[in-house]
């Protein structure tokens, strides 16, 4: 890549639709490592075709994708980019289910010996709702109850603490300095 915020999104719509292998190959290095919640391709000299295969099974569980993108971040000092986009596809076993997947990617690249940056280590981070709504359609209004729950429990067990005076705040006495210790 050349211009990596220009050629990411264009990268992340090609790696999601595409079948052709030849179109992708000047993105990634053929030993890139590639990290996702639920699966990870380790870093060998043959990585990169297994990335494409696992994108071509994807294609197939989840049918036709559409992908939006919003944000791309590119860092040339540090060499790593960030890509953030929704991706709304169809399961093979729902086909009349829409569901929507947001996306963080985070991307580490290098210099080929073209002069191109390259992708060698790209990590996508999901939601955790998003990939139970995905394996289990409609979980979303269990899980936001749960969550909503655990937030009232959090909330009543601070307020509990802060009651019997568990966040007092006291000086540490042993290093005699004015740095704040809490218990």
């Amino acid at each position: 890549m050349e211009a990596p915020t220009q050629e990411l999104p264009t990268l992340i719509k090609r790696l999601l639709t595409t079948d052709s292998e030849e179109q992708l190959e000047e993105f990634f290095t053929s030993e890139v490592e590639f990290r996702h919640p639920l699966v990870i391709i380790q870093s060998s000299p043959d990585s990169r075709n297994k990335l494409f295969s696992l994108y071509k099974y994807c294609q197939v569980l989840t049918g036709p994708h559409q992908v939006e993108v919003h944000e791309v971040m590119f860092d040339p000092h540090k060499k790593i980019g960030f890509i953030h986009y929704t991706t709304k596809l169809h399961p093979l076993l729902f086909p009349y289910l829409t569901v929507t997947v947001r996306t963080m990617s985070h991307a580490d690249f290098r210099v080929n010996k073209d002069g191109r940056w390259i992708i060698s280590k790209m990590e996508d981070f999901i939601s955790n709702e998003d990939l139970l709504n995905l394996v289990v359609p409609y979980s979303q209004p269990i899980v936001n109850y749960f969550k909503a729950i655990g937030g009232l429990a959090s909330i009543s067990a601070g307020k509990v603490l802060e009651k019997i005076g568990w966040f007092e705040k006291e000086v540490d006495r042993e290093t005699e300095s004015d740095w704040v210790v809490e218990r």
